[in-house]
């Protein structure tokens, strides 16, 4: 294990300080186990990007000129053929 300085607002310090004595245990127990909940979370978070792009073949030979129209265009407008 390695140590290392983390910088906490007075507010949530106070609260991290409380929640170690209900709890009884090290506040650096407390940081631990939620930096690695949340790691763990993250990790299994799919990514948000544009994991689609290029995944299939649209069949039109004109999808890269009009990407930005048909990217953005409303669903609801109609398409244009």
């Amino acid at each position: 294990m390695r140590r290392t300085t983390i910088f906490l607002d007075e507010q949530l310090e106070r609260e991290l300080k409380a929640l170690a004595k209900r709890s009884e245990r090290p506040m650096a127990a407390l940081v631990r186990e939620a930096l690695a909940d949340f790691v763990v979370g993250a990790r299994e978070t799919p990514s948000s990007g544009l994991g689609f792009v290029a995944a299939g073949r649209s069949g039109r030979p004109d999808t890269a000129e009009r990407h930005e129209e048909l990217l953005w265009k409303s669903p609801a407008r109609g398409r244009k053929r």
